[in-house]
This record gives C-alpha cells, sequence and structure tokens, in this order.
C-alpha cells in the first residue's frame, strides 16, 4: 500500500527513527533547543546535514575552513538531561581544501560515518571510546576514481554502513549510472564486500539519491531513473547469504517528469519515507513543492496476483498460432520485483512466458508468448502465474481458449432433461422437466459462429434465450459454444454448452447434454 504524505516540501534529506503518522489534531512542536558551533563562522554551512541517535547528535560543517577552504568539519553534541552541549568537533586525519568533510553524516551508537562532498571521494569512521571520539578509518573503495563523488551520502546501521558514489560509471559504459558500497565490520575493521551499481541503462540513474539502513534492509534511491526523463525510484536490499540481494522497487504512484523520486530517504521499522523534491502540487501543476511518500514494508511473503490474461485470437482456427497475454503485479502482495512468470496448459508441463518490455526488472510486469497452432480443434484451459524476487509464486488465472476449424459442420439439437432435486440452485425443491433446443454454426470466412439456444425450466418460471455467441469447437462426438443470452428478457448471462452424439465413435452411445449458465 502506497500513502501520500501531505508534506509539502523540496525533500532531500530525511531521518527517520520511530516514525509514525498521526491523524488526530495537536499543537503546533515546540523548540527545545537551538545547537550553534562554538568556532562557527560566515560560509561554514553549519547544519548542511544532521544525524541523531538517542542523546547523540553529529551536525556536520561542511564549508569549514579550519584546515584549509571548505576542509569541512562534524560537531558533537551530546544531551544531559536538560541540555545540548558540544563536547567535540571533528575533521578529518587527510583534509584538503575542498573535500567538504561533513558533507552528510551518519550515527548509531558510538559510531558515526562521515561523507565528503564534491572533490572528497571518501568516507571516514569515528568511534567513541567513553571520553573521546576518534578517526578510525577511512573508506575508500577499491575501485573508486576521481569525480566519483563519493560519499555524498552515507548510511550506518549497526556493524553495516553504505556509502553512495553518484557520479560512478561503475558499468565502464561511460555514463555515470551511480553506485553504493556496502561495507561490513569484521571485528577488527570495515571491509567491502559488495558494490550495488546503477541501471546503466538508465543515464544518471543513481546521480541523485538518497539512502537508508535500518535493520537487514538497505533502501537505495535512483532519483535519476527513467529514461532521462527523472521520474525516479528507489530500490530496497536484503542479505542473502553472503551478499545482498535486491528485494523490491518502488515507485511514486503520480509520478511524472522530473520528480526525482528517491532523493531522500528514511525507514525505521516497517516504514520507508522517501523524498521527491519537484512534485508537482495536486492544487495546480504550476506550484512546484515536493512531497514525501509513506511506504510499507512488509516482508512479501506471498505470490503475486495474476490478471487480464488473454489469448488472441480466441476462438483460434486451427494450425494457427496465438499470443498469450497477461499482467503480473507484486503490489498489494508484498512489492517485490517480477523475476518470471509461466504458464500451463490443460494442466501440461509449467513453460516460461517472457517480459514484454524485454527484461522482468519491475513490480508489475506484462509478459507474453506465442502458443504454436493447435493442430486440432479443442477447448483449452490456459493458466499463468508469476512468481516474484523473493521466490513467492502466485495464484493462476485461467482463459478458455477455443480451437476451431471452420469446415468442421455444425452442431443441433433438442430435447428434455429431468433436472432432479438441488439442481435448481436458487431453490433446491424445484424438480421437473426442462426443455431445450440449440444450433450453432459458422457462417462462410465467419469466425465467430451464429445460431440459437433456448433453455426453458417451467416450474422455475426460467426461460433462457442466447443473444450472441462466441466460438464454438466441434471435435469428434464432443462440441462446446459459448455465448450470452437473456434470462426472462432482462440482463446478459454467459453461458457455455456441451454436447455429446452418443452415435459418434467415442460418443459412447448416449447422446448427452450439459448447459451453464
Amino acid at each position: 500500500m502506497t500513502i501520500k504524505a501531505l508534506i509539502p516540501i523540496a525533500a532531500i534529506m530525511l531521518v527517520l527513527n520511530g516514525f509514525y503518522v498521526n491523524t488526530a489534531k495537536a499543537e503546533p512542536p515546540t523548540e527545545l533547543a537551538e545547537m550553534l558551533g562554538n568556532d562557527g563562522e560566515t560560509f561554514d554551512v553549519f547544519g548542511r546535514s544532521v544525524a541523531l541517535d538517542g542523546e547523540g547528535v553529529v551536525i556536520g560543517a561542511s564549508g569549514d575552513t579550519d584546515n584549509g577552504e571548505a576542509t569541512g568539519s562534524a560537531y558533537v553534541f551530546t544531551f544531559d538531561g536538560t541540555n545540548w552541549t558540544q563536547v567535540q568537533k571533528l575533521t578529518a586525519s587527510d583534509g584538503a581544501a575542498f573535500d567538504r568533510f561533513g558533507f552528510f553524516v551518519a550515527l548509531d551508537g558510538n559510531t558515526a560515518i562521515i561523507g565528503t562532498g564534491f572533490g572528497g571521494e571518501a568516507a571516514y569512521v569515528f568511534t567513541f571510546d567513553g571520553a573521546t571520539w576518534s578517526e578510525v578509518q577511512k573508506l575508500t573503495p577499491s575501485d573508486a576514481a576521481a569525480n566519483d563523488r563519493l560519499g555524498e551520502c552515507v548510511g550506518l546501521n549497526g556493524g553495516t554502513a553504505i556509502i553512495g558514489s553518484i557520479n560512478d560509471n561503475g558499468d565502464g559504459n561511460g555514463d555515470s549510472s551511480g553506485s553504493a558500497y556496502v561495507f561490513e565490520f569484521d571485528g577488527t575493521e570495515w571491509v567491502e564486500p559488495q558494490k550495488f551499481l546503477g541501471d546503466p541503462a538508465q543515464f544518471g540513474s543513481l546521480s541523485f539519491f538518497g539512502l537508508a539502513l535500518y535493520g537487514d534492509r538497505a533502501l537505495i534511491g535512483a532519483a535519476g531513473e527513467g529514461e532521462d526523463n527523472y521520474t525516479g525510484a528507489v530500490y530496497s536490499f536484503v542479505p542473502s547469504g553472503s551478499t545482498w540481494a535486491r528485494e523490491a522497487k518502488f515507485t511514486a504512484s503520480d509520478s511524472h517528469e522530473g520528480s526525482r523520486f528517491g532523493i531522500g530517504v528514511a525507514m525505521s521499522g516497517n516504514t520507508a519515507l522517501i523524498g521527491a523534491h519537484t512534485h508537482d502540487h495536486a492544487s495546480s501543476p504550476t506550484r512546484i513543492t515536493g512531497a514525501a511518500y509513506v511506504f510499507s514494508l512488509v516482508a512479501d511473503d506471498e505470490g503475486p496476483e495474476t490478471a487480464a490474461v488473454l489469448a488472441t485470437a480466441n476462438p483460434a482456427v486451427v494450425n494457427t498460432d496465438v499470443r498469450l497475454i497477461a499482467d503480473v503485479d507484486d503490489w498489494g502482495t508484498g512489492g517485490s520485483t517480477i523475476a518470471a512468470a509461466s504458464y500451463i496448459i490443460d494442466g501440461a508441463a509449467s513453460v516460461p512466458m517472457t517480459a514484454r518490455d524485454g527484461s522482468f526488472d519491475d513490480v508489475v510486469e506484462a509478459v507474453t508468448s506465442i502458443l504454436s497452432g493447435f493442430t486440432s480443434t479443442g477447448v483449452h484451459t490456459i493458466c499463468v502465474s508469476g512468481t516474484d524476487a523473493s521466490g513467492n509464486t502466485g495464484n493462476e488465472t485461467c482463459v478458455l481458449l477455443a480451437v476451431y476449424d471452420p469446415i468442421a459442420g455444425f452442431i443441433t439439437g433438442g430435447g428434455w432433461i429431468n433436472s432432479p432435486w438441488g439442481g435448481y440452485t436458487p431453490n433446491p425443491s424445484l424438480t421437473g422437466k426442462a426443455n431445450f433446443g440449440f444450433v450453432s454454426k459458422y457462417k462462410k470466412g465467419a469466425h465467430t459462429p451464429t445460431g440459437v439456444t433456448e433453455f426453458q425450466f417451467k416450474v422455475a418460471d426460467l426461460n433462457f434465450h442466447s443473444n450472441t455467441y462466441e466460438w464454438l469447437v466441434v471435435a469428434g462426438a464432443r462440441a462446446q459454444f459459448k455465448g450470452v443470452g437473456t434470462i426472462n428478457g432482462g440482463d446478459n448471462y454467459g453461458f457455455m454448452l456441451t454436447a455429446i452424439d452418443g452415435a459418434i465413435a467415442g460418443g459412447g452411445g448416449v447422446d448427452r447434454f450439459r448447459i451453464k449458465i
């Protein structure tokens, strides 16, 4: 489920901890304190980034000039029960001009990660020993390059950190698709086990993005995604063995060109908050106010839903290929990316289908397959199901495919049946004779049959009359046709009629008739 929160902001960075939505009317929030660096100067950009955990606060000042122009710094504050007090100022051990240390900060307990901006190309880990914060490691990926803009966003949770590299062309194609690196603490140092790449087909997909870590889940924003129109998206990843696997993809329900959905992300528990900083205001398309969206992150243990299953043409002529299409959707059942889809004909083996856009990479996929022409007439049940990236396979959705031979003749019959007790479900006690008559055939060159079907059960005052036919199949002693008709002159009811000629080989010697309305 997606809820668009009423937050008219240009959301660039978001911090979420214990987030909830309170719909009751409340008093405006009360300002409790103002924090200022004790040596602040003009253009320090104090407050450019902030992080809060318990009674600790880290505030970035990426314009600080203590060690050269825009070398940057970060300030640590703690709460003593009454006041917030600055306890230390942090700088990089190898800081240089325009590194912009403090451009992004993250804090978790006694560990802080300080990212750089623009030319800094690194992130620094600081730990607190009970008395002093000290730099313990500089995080620089093994394949980092100049102008990757590494460290402009960072995330930290326990022993896992993610460092963004928003200008990286990690796929080697020359495009700045962006990337993010995972670092994990092995008890001695922070090591780099994995790198997340942006979509190489989406220029700049991660060139504007936020990230967040909470528990065993990472959210990576791809605000530049959308075939150069920057609609944006967000991807979630979860640990899978020794690596991290993509779990789901999020998009805004009303995103449009330039939304940059995913430029800011935050997460707490099963709730995610995602910013889109150029969203049109609902009351006026010309008011670019930005928006933030609330998503529920519930464990995906349900398979995707399959809908709009369609076989064309239907009915199909014998020896003519049939196209099968369907929509496979995991939005309402977990939100994971669709990984595969398949179909089954008449309970036989499962056959893979393909994504109509060429790849399974979205939460909703249109899928397709070509069925080779059937060599004989008949009515076939074709069922389609999908599987999401979490390994859940959804329920099948089926369609009937009628295969006919235009020169196979026609079907006609009539008589009566004895409707037993319980046969007429609206009133099971009604019993007696029901009369019927039918005829169906294909006119020369036609793809839909013509004819008339009548069924009367007088004791129930039921009179069914066909209006149109959809298809007719004659296969040996068995014939079926389907259409639409009325009961007592009103409404539209679908019906299917099956007749078996007992005198034809395979008919069993007894004429049989069945109609389902």
